[in-house]
């Protein structure tokens, strides 16, 4: 999950704030769509409202790695 750290911060951290705390996009920590697996792929991959789709910017992998990391956050 410390690779799923890095990927956040390189990713997602501008947006989302440090430790997932939100700023610019939603707060992830606790958020219901990390246990919708479905719905956060698709919000990753598409986009979402202002979020940018990210289908050709990160990897099926990365973006595991990214939740299982977001998962471990209270």
């Amino acid at each position: 999950s410390k690779r799923g750290e890095g990927l956040y911060n390189a990713s997602c951290v501008v947006c989302h704030g440090p430790l997932a705390t939100g700023g610019i996009g939603p707060r992830l920590v606790g958020n219901h769509v990390l246990s919708n697996e479905q719905a956060f792929w698709t919000t990753v991959s598409e986009g979402r409202h202002v979020m940018p789709p990210l289908k050709d910017a990160v990897t099926k992998q990365q973006v595991a790695d990214i939740l299982a990391w977001l998962k471990t956050l209270r």
